[in-house]
């Protein structure tokens, strides 16, 4: 089932990609942010600002330590799971092939402190410097006293200052030897803005994390992270589509009212022709002129240059300054990512309130469900308990969710990405809370798919928490999976590096099911400093993630029970004569009296 529907989705994400960003030429986002998607920029503070948030950040030990609830405990980002244990086998316990592993097959992503930890980071096959430490340093603990040739000793993070020319900058980072391109991602990235320094001779120094590991009695160095690619151009996609932006909007807007900020009665047939048209002539160019390509090769992408590590070393290739050595990374607000969760306001104010270390979660299950008669809230972990609330006398209740990001931050309030919603969710009912950051590969899901069968094949009931909350986990990462697919292949196509901050929402069981991914964050920038690519990538991705959200229902459920979203409701209110307005904050006052009467008092104001 999984191939099935990731390859359609796959072709239908390449086709609507194409032409929207063909056609389509926000804004910096610094505070708190409530729901929504945003894409942020970083903007730099002073040293003593950043000085004071540090101090203010740091928690006493009994504020950080393992919250404990029956059957759970905080681990950390390098707490071994079943597949770094067998990761750590299958590369023979040696440390060399741990380094040639991090440093050969998992991509870099230029954001800051720990988010993923080693499980999620390995099944991602993505992740910064700090996670892909904590996988090195992982699978090397899991390896301690495995082999008789070779003695592991002590493994531990190494934090400080790295300066690295442009040239090796620009082709890790994948953009143009622009240095204050390259300043503007490692920023928008969440590093430390007051502690980048970019030097006249095009060096930058910045924050890093590396590894040093005692290796049979003397210590050496590792920075699996920084790896150079190679890049391959794209095709001229319009010219094997055959496209042509005005012969699309005539054919679109015959027999249609097309007014000032509103269209009426599009004609759909002529457009799902014409989609269909270029699609086909896609298709046949590439079949006829790129056969047997993988999709990089045809809208461009990049490749590691892979490494065989002959000889250990004590030093890196790079100046650095070490600021601290660190046995775990520090599990405070300015180093490891937080994911806040509250079950409130059902008859008892606030009768769950968890907070996460993110590397925590290694993409795991986590559900609310409700048990008994009298409808007792339940937070639970790939099915263990993690704390559970009071009976739920209200029918409705609010979820809050918060992701709370250790970057030290690009305005005065130190929040730079982080985002919270409320959910209003209905007792008895079943929730996934699905997320991601900047993964979700074939791996985690046919992982969530093992489970799955595992708990049927025990004879679990469908409504139990193990089996109705497995299927709402795999059908929200799916989303999350193809929205990501999306996103990487926007990025080609924009030639914009893309930092994927996070994407998380609910995957429900109500009357009827339903995704609802509220907070998403996301910086991009264009690799040649182009602030249309930027702009289009951004507009697109919103357009595609709504659509999802209709079309991964009725792809795991089949077309004849369709899902909806708001581009499914642009098509029905075409379809019905109805008008579809393009509304912003300067012309809502005269587009609010034409709206439907009928329409909520909640939201007859514009945001």
């Amino acid at each position: 089932m999984k191939k099935r529907f990731i390859s359609k989705s796959y072709t239908l994400t390449v086709i609507f990609s194409l032409l929207l960003l063909i056609s389509i030429a926000s804004q910096g986002y610094g505070e708190v942010a409530g729901p929504g998607w945003h894409m942020v920029t970083a903007e730099p503070v002073s040293p003593e600002e950043a000085e004071a948030y540090y101090e203010s950040q740091q928690l006493a030990p009994e504020e950080i330590s393992a919250q404990e609830v029956t059957g759970f405990t905080a681990l950390s980002a390098t707490s071994p799971s079943p597949e770094i244990i067998e990761l750590a086998r299958a590369l023979k316990y040696d440390p060399k092939l741990i380094y040639d592993y991090v440093h050969n097959h998992i991509d870099y992503v230029p954001y800051f402190g720990s988010l993923k930890g080693a499980t999620l980071t390995y099944l991602d096959g993505s992740g910064n410097d700090f996670d892909q430490a904590s996988l090195m340093i992982a699978l090397l603990r899991e390896s301690v006293g495995k082999r008789g040739d070779i003695t592991i000793g002590t493994v531990e993070y190494v934090y400080g200052y790295m300066t690295i020319p442009g040239a090796d900058l620009a082709n890790w980072l994948g953009v143009d030897q622009n240095q204050q391109l390259i300043g503007n991602i490692i920023a928008s990235g969440g590093s430390p803005p007051n502690q980048i320094t970019l030097y006249t001779n095009g060096t930058v120094r910045f924050r890093r994390l590396w590894v040093k590991a005692n290796i049979n009695g003397t210590d050496y160095l590792f920075d699996p992270a920084f790896k150079s690619y190679t890049y391959t151009s794209k095709i001229d996609i319009g010219q094997a589509m055959g496209y042509n932006q005005s012969e699309l909007m005539a054919s679109a807007t015959s027999g249609a009212t097309v007014g000032s900020d509103y269209t009426q009665n599009l004609n759909e047939t002529n457009l799902r022709n014409k989609l269909a048209e270029y699609s086909s002539n896609l298709i046949n160019t590439i079949r006829s002129q790129y056969p047997n390509k993988e999709v990089k090769e045809i809208i461009s992408g990049r490749s590691i240059i892979q490494t065989n590590l002959t000889n250990y070393t004590p030093t890196l290739p790079f100046s650095t300054t070490v600021s601290a050595y660190w046995d775990e990374i520090p599990t405070d607000a300015t180093r490891t990512a937080k994911l806040i969760i509250q079950h409130l306001n059902c008859g008892s104010g606030i009768d769950i309130d968890y907070t996460f270390n993110t590397p925590d979660l290694a993409g795991k299950r986590l559900t609310i469900t409700y048990v008994g008669s009298n409808y007792q809230p339940e937070l639970r972990m790939d099915g263990v308990l993690i704390d559970a609330g009071v009976s739920a006398t209200n029918t409705k209740c609010d979820l809050y969710i918060k992701i709370n990001h250790p970057y030290a931050g690009s305005d005065n309030s130190y929040n730079y990405a982080d985002q919270y919603t409320t959910y209003k969710i209905e007792r008895g009912k079943s929730y996934a809370i699905v997320y991601n950051f900047g993964g979700v590969s074939d791996m985690l899901l046919q992982k969530r798919q093992k489970q799955l069968d595992v708990y049927l094949s025990q004879g679990l009931s469908e409504t139990s928490e193990s089996v109705r909350g497995e299927t709402l986990n795999i059908m929200g990462i799916t989303w999350l999976k193809e929205l990501q697919m999306s996103k990487n292949i926007l990025s080609s196509l924009a030639e914009a590096v893309s930092i994927s901050h996070h994407d998380i929402g609910l995957m429900a069981q109500e009357t009827s099911y339903y995704i609802d991914v509220k907070l998403s964050n996301v910086s991009i920038l264009s690799k040649h400093n182009i602030d249309a690519d930027t702009q289009a990538h951004f507009k697109v991705t919103g357009l595609i993630g709504s659509a999802f959200e209709h079309g991964i229902l009725e792809q795991l459920m089949g077309s004849d029970n369709p899902g909806v979203s708001t581009m499914k409701l642009f098509q029905i209110a075409n379809s019905t004569g109805r008008k579809v307005f393009l509304a912003d904050s300067a012309n809502y006052a005269t587009i609010q009296p034409q709206l439907d009467s009928n329409c909520s008092s909640a939201y007859s104001h514009f945001h």
